[in-house]
């Protein structure tokens, strides 16, 4: 679904046609009550909300010339959220409403509410008005179809006064958005159309599209240069594996010489090579490259908003398929740091990746560095699918990147790095086991393996995001599919680093 957004002084706007959505708080509403008055036959509908706010009423308006309809919402109607949560979900209410009417456009009423607030819902607008359907198309499958089933214009009616301020907010927010519809049509795409070449191709266009530099490895390259820990995932499969850099440079002087490397693991499909995975549910492995998505789509917006600071995005790419050359259990390889690792379990692939990757990173001079994968399922039995799980070696970083996380929506929660367990690699023969044993503190094992490959001197951040990367119901004001999680946290961390330069 395309989708316009458009900032409107309060006053200069009637409602003419498509939805009305107004939102009643607890002291009021948000506004669209002159709105409201100005069609009295919408009066009873709006006693019975302010008498039983926890209904989601509507109504429509006959109109000569055009199809009118509102929607009335409120927090009452739901339940265990935050407040911020709670506006995104009653926007994507409001235009799974307008969807379902065909409006060509919705209006929220805002004009009573902060900027915050008003951000916070366009945000949810956006995320709701979102669809693929790159393959709806009269029962035949069709690549080069676009991604546009309806198109929709979203007006945000505000305060005269914040038209600029909330403007401003708006080509902010609209150019994020696109990275995480760029992160989320990555994860939808299906696996014999999406495989490391042909990531890279899409990484490329985008990065460069939004001003970044683009540099791709190819298998020969990669051989040459040994990253054993990429070209083992991929041995098994007939697409080679490719590791992808974008680099945004800041024109003059960075914040304090900080470099931000973005990491994400790109594992296009994932059978668990040899240590095969079971059929239910292997088709979600198509989203086993999430990390990567949210990494790219976070770059292209980086590239866009050009925060003062050098970012760079590392993407490692394979398919881990079972084939005459894939990597067999037992198998020890030396990673490009020099460590050797016995490969326990083909199925703990992403950190086989990710090694070599943060090794990258670091000899880019990295200062800070995030890794984004879905990494294991010990996380999502630990916290689900609403929240990431995070570990690092910083605690001040950790906090950072929480609260980044926390002002556009996207939760994490704090995991030890248990230095008890690091044992649990030991291997007799390797240097590191890639797997623990024993069935327990999986989550927390993948990342004290990570955490060998890195350097005390760099702050590094771990997250796990297996949970959240893409959903097979709808989530909050998400639909099924990829979700675009962390695009909003990296393009966050890298502004506030930016600002204070730490």
């Amino acid at each position: 679904m395309g989708v316009k957004v458009q900032v409107i002084g309060h006053g200069k706007t009637s409602w003419n046609e498509g939805v009305l959505a107004v939102v009643r708080r607890n002291d009021g509403y948000l506004g669209g009550e002159d709105l409201l008055a100005a069609s009295p036959e919408l009066q009873p509908l709006k006693e019975q909300f302010d008498s039983m706010p926890s209904l989601e009423l509507s109504g429509f308006v006959p109109a000569k010339k055009a199809r009118k309809s509102v929607v009335l919402l409120s927090p009452a109607q739901v339940k265990y959220q935050t407040p911020d949560n709670v506006l995104r979900i009653l926007a994507s209410r409001a235009v799974a409403f307008a969807k379902r009417v065909q409006a060509a456009q919705i209006t929220f009423a805002l004009e009573s509410a902060s900027s915050e607030d008003i951000m916070t819902i366009v945000q949810g607008a956006e995320a709701a008005a979102y669809s693929y359907t790159r393959y709806k198309s009269s029962g035949a499958l069709d690549p080069k179809s676009k991604n546009d089933s309806q198109s929709l214009t979203i007006n945000v009616v505000v305060p005269a006064s914040q038209v600029r301020e909330i403007q401003k907010q708006v080509e902010a927010e609209v150019k994020t958005s696109a990275g995480v519809t760029l992160a989320r049509d990555l994860v939808n795409e299906i696996p014999a159309e999406l495989f490391p070449e042909r990531l890279a191709e899409q990484a490329k266009k985008a990065a460069t599209a939004a001003g970044l530099q683009v540099v791709i490895y190819d298998e020969k390259r990669l051989a040459k240069e040994n990253f054993n820990g990429v070209l083992t995932v991929g041995k098994g499969s007939q697409h080679p594996p490719r590791v992808i850099t974008m680099s945004h440079k800041p024109a003059g002087k960075a914040a304090n010489g900080m470099h931000l490397c973005l990491v994400g693991k790109g594992v296009t499909f994932d059978t668990g090579g040899h240590s095969l995975k079971s059929a239910k549910g292997m088709w979600e492995m198509k989203g086993d490259m999430a990390g990567a998505a949210a990494v790219i789509g976070a770059m292209t917006v980086i590239g866009q908003l050009k925060p003062k600071i050098r970012v760079t995005g590392i993407v490692p790419s394979a398919v881990n398929a079972i084939g005459p050359e894939a990597v067999l259990p037992g198998d020890i390889i030396r990673s490009r740091s020099g460590k050797t690792v016995h490969v326990d379990n083909t199925d703990a692939e992403g950190r086989l990746l990710l090694m070599d990757a943060l090794h990258l990173a670091q000899e880019m001079g990295a200062t800070h560095i995030i890794d984004v994968a879905t990494l294991t399922g010990s996380i999502v039995r630990a916290l689900g699918e609403s929240v990431a799980g995070l570990f690092a070696n910083d605690n001040d970083f950790a906090q950072k990147v929480i609260a980044a996380g926390k002002a556009v929506g996207e939760d994490f929660w704090q995991m030890p790095l248990v230095a008890e367990y690091r044992p649990m690699l030991d291997h007799p023969v390797a240097d590191i086991d890639n797997v623990g044993k024993g069935p327990n503190g999986g989550a927390i094992v993948a990342a004290l393996f990570l955490k060998e490959f890195v350097s005390d001197s760099v702050k590094w951040a771990h997250l796990d995001i297996a949970g959240c990367g893409l959903y097979t119901k709808a989530h909050r004001h998400l639909g099924v599919g990829g979700s675009g999680f962390a695009v909003r946290t990296l393009v966050e961390v890298a502004g506030e680093i930016a600002a204070t330069g730490a």
